[in-house]
């Protein structure tokens, strides 16, 4: 024990107090991804102002830019591609890659509805078509993301589209990467890049909590949605109830494994749990290596540490701290000369 609590100090061990130390080593990575990313939405609607629907597509643009300027994201039309009165290869470019795509289906217009079309076909999940009640649409849209509407400045458009942008934020694009299976590292990369602002992470969190809670969803995906939660720096304000004992072992697992790669007092119901709270093998494992990952770091008491490896404690907790204990001492002492 004499080691560790030296290497605890950070005289056997530079890693653990040196300002040249390795952040690879000392502190969760930092990845660095790309800040200019924003989500974007493509608007497809009327342009020529001497075309039927041209006023109502007009009046939804100014609505559709309210509503994305609350979410952080960009929205553009055909004019933003000089292509208004032709169907180019930029637009079908732009509704490949825009996020979010907006269709006004008030209009008879032929090339706006060869765009929706399009847009249907190549990602369904991500189109919210609108029009006004008493529309005839030109084909059956019941099973597809629709808001109806009396009047454009009804505020309860506003809500409707503040929803249906919420769940093709999350359902769509987090639910997709979580589906993806990248690597951990790709993952956080591209979780982050998704959701770059404080109003996006705040709309995923909850959904986030929910979806890893979820015991419908498969738990796979579930542990993925806590690894997303850590990504986004949203993990240590939900671990009162990640950490209950009543979810899932191996969602909990993935916790304890985000757990051990923080670098920071945790709240003491983290580390409150009883031996039947880790009755899976791989569970204990994890919470150990996180436990001792913390307390190397002193951001875990001594008097807990010390009652955990007594002899008088729990025989198969004690022997995972002390086991872990000498595996993460033996790899961050130096090399003997």
């Amino acid at each position: 024990m004499g080691d560790a609590r030296t290497l605890r100090k950070g005289r056997l061990c530079p890693l653990v107090n040196s300002s040249q130390a390795d952040p690879a080593n000392c502190a969760r990575r930092d990845f660095l991804y790309n800040r200019t990313y924003v989500l974007e939405a493509f608007y497809i609607r009327v342009l020529n102002a001497g075309k039927p629907g041209f006023d109502e597509s007009q009046a939804l643009a100014g609505i559709l830019a309210d509503v994305c300027r609350d979410f952080d994201i960009t929205l553009k039309d055909a004019t933003d591609y000089k292509s208004v009165a032709t169907i180019s290869s930029e637009i079908t470019d732009a509704l490949d890659r825009a996020d979010v795509i907006f269709a006004d289906g008030n209009s008879s217009n032929e090339n706006v509805w060869y765009e929706i079309g399009y847009a249907d076909r190549i990602q369904v999940r991500k189109v919210i078509c609108l029009s006004r009640d008493g529309r005839a649409l030109p084909f059956d849209r019941a099973a597809i993301r629709s808001i109806r509407y009396a009047n454009p400045d009804n505020p309860q458009l506003k809500r409707e589209l503040r929803a249906a942008l919420e769940s093709i934020i999350c359902d769509v694009h987090v639910r997709g990467l979580i589906e993806a299976r990248l690597k951990h590292d790709e993952f956080t990369r591209q979780i982050r890049n998704q959701l770059d602002t404080d109003r996006l992470r705040k709309i995923a969190a909850p959904w986030l909590m929910k979806y890893c809670r979820d015991t419908k969803t498969d738990v796979e995906d579930r542990r993925w949605s806590v690894r997303a939660l850590a990504a986004i720096d949203a993990l240590v304000e939900n671990l009162s109830v990640l950490t209950d004992r009543f979810l899932d072992s191996l969602v909990r697992e993935a916790v304890y494994d985000e757990i051990g790669k923080l670098r920071l007092a945790l709240p003491a119901v983290v580390w409150d749990v009883t031996p039947d709270d880790l009755a899976n093998d791989q569970l204990l494992r994890t919470f150990g290596k996180a436990a001792v990952r913390h307390w190397v770091d002193g951001n875990l008491a001594d008097a807990w540490f010390r009652e955990r490896v007594a002899k008088a404690g729990d025989e198969r907790l004690r022997s995972v701290l002390l086991s872990e204990l000498y595996v993460q001492t033996k790899s961050l002492a130096p090399p003997t000369a």
